[in-house]
């Protein structure tokens, strides 16, 4: 198992932060419940749609969305070009909590 953060730009000037083998539906909230409790982020929404998921967040000024699409899977977005080294850097912390804690339970994983 391997799990990774990776930026990827749309043409509009989009930045989407994947989650690499963090990617099903049921594991936004995981990563939204790491993002709220362990990095203090604040949920200024949740919605849950047909085939899509999306948190709108806050952490120290920064707004930002955490998203599940069924295509895609999980992501952080932002249109803010400047804050996407600090939500890469959030995005890997939240990554490595897993998997400390994946690595606690006796798994297995690729660092």
């Amino acid at each position: 198992m391997k799990f990774e953060v990776f930026t990827y730009t749309r043409n509009n000037g989009e930045k989407f932060i994947y989650f690499g083998g963090i990617d099903a539906w049921d594991d936004f909230d995981l990563l939204l419940d790491g993002l709220n409790k362990e990095e203090q982020c604040e949920k200024l929404s949740v919605d849950d749609l047909i085939y899509i998921r999306r948190a709108v967040l806050l952490k120290d000024g920064i707004k930002f969305q955490l998203m599940h699409d069924d295509s895609v899977g999980n992501f952080l977005l932002t249109r803010d070009k400047k804050v996407v080294p600090v939500l890469e850097e959030l995005a890997k912390s939240v990554v490595d909590r897993i998997k400390k804690k994946i690595k606690a339970k006796g798994f297995a994983i690729e660092d």
